[in-house]
């Protein structure tokens, strides 16, 4: 995985891949990796008394 790509394998590899920026590595910059995933609750959002 290259640093400018949003999709990593792991949170691991994520923080690997952001840690090879210029400002990480001078110290400047910090992230906070967030692992996402497929939302599941669909019904619920188009429910009738959600409008």
């Amino acid at each position: 995985m290259s640093p400018s790509s949003p999709n990593a394998r792991s949170v691991e590899a994520a923080k690997q891949a952001l840690s090879e920026f210029p400002l990480a590595k001078a110290g400047l910059i910090d992230w906070e990796v967030i692992p996402l995933g497929p939302f599941l609750n669909w019904e619920s959002l188009f429910a009738s008394g959600n409008a």
